[in-house]
């Protein structure tokens, strides 16, 4: 639980969202209120973390944030969340972009260049779609 002292958990109701989701009763859910209205502080500090709990990978975006490259944004955010799914492939990846590696003993001095990362078109259906196969994505 988080320790801001000004925000008012709503566990019960955190326990029924994600209980949904868990049951196969319901793979989305919209939340709609005006502005200002607690919908993100309800997500990130009561729903996240007990989804997180109960080994759920959590993703959160907001549009509101990105202004005109939210399209951009959005698919980065979201390839970026889809490479950290293995820390494994992710280690390969960085070992297989190592183009000169340099050292020495005593001064302790090592030096690495990697090759620039290589663009990779994201299709955010492809991505989203590859989640799921690696367990319970929120």
């Amino acid at each position: 639980m988080s320790k801001d002292l000004w925000h008012y958990h709503r566990t019960a109701l955190a326990e029924q969202v994600l209980g949904m989701f868990e049951t196969g009763m319901s793979n989305a859910l919209v939340f709609f209120a005006p502005r200002r209205m607690g919908k993100t502080e309800f997500l990130r500090k009561d729903v996240q973390p007990l989804a997180e709990k109960k080994g759920w990978r959590t993703f959160y975006f907001s549009f509101l944030d990105t202004g005109i490259n939210a399209k951009i944004e959005f698919t980065q955010a979201i390839a970026d969340f889809s490479e950290n799914k293995v820390s494994a492939a992710k280690v390969r990846g960085v070992l297989s972009r190592i183009r000169k590696m340099s050292g020495a003993a005593a001064g302790v001095n090592v030096g690495i260049e990697l090759d620039p990362k290589k663009h990779v078109k994201n299709d955010v259906k492809r991505i989203i779609a590859s989640l799921g196969a690696h367990g319970k994505v929120l």
